[in-house]
């Protein structure tokens, strides 16, 4: 998995990176409200079948997880993911919900989402399949 420069939450993967284990832990909040979608998978522009995530959560670690398996399309795909992540009104300037990106090589990235001015606040993900 490489993260791909001069682009926001993008990151260039083959098929050895996959699965794509992706977590989301809620910090300094008092519960973790954040949402995966389906990944959306483009061709050419066109959109394909979703690949659906199954989300785990874990309460206690105010934290929820999940895999994204390898596309059921040869490569050349763009892989779109999103996460909404809900804060409390009244949120600490510094609670945020930290991702963590980690492909089957082992490689690891990491990125934030702080409090938003209405929410949720949203984290989109890019993977370029190639």
């Amino acid at each position: 998995m490489l993260k791909i420069p001069d682009k926001i939450r993008a990151y260039q993967v083959g098929e050895d990176d996959f699965p794509i284990k992706i977590a989301v832990h809620a910090e300094n909040l008092p519960f973790c409200l954040a949402a995966a979608s389906d990944v959306q998978i483009r061709m050419d522009g066109m959109r394909m079948r979703p690949i659906p995530v199954v989300v785990k959560q874990d309460p206690a670690d105010l934290s929820i997880s999940w895999s994204i398996s390898i596309p059921p399309l040869p490569p050349d795909l763009t892989l779109l993911e999103r996460i909404d992540c809900t804060f409390p009104i009244n949120a600490a300037s510094n609670s945020r919900y930290k991702v963590t990106i980690t492909s089957n090589k082992g490689d690891v990235a990491r990125t934030f989402g702080s409090p938003p001015t209405i929410n949720p606040r949203s984290i989109n993900l890019k993977f370029y399949y190639r």
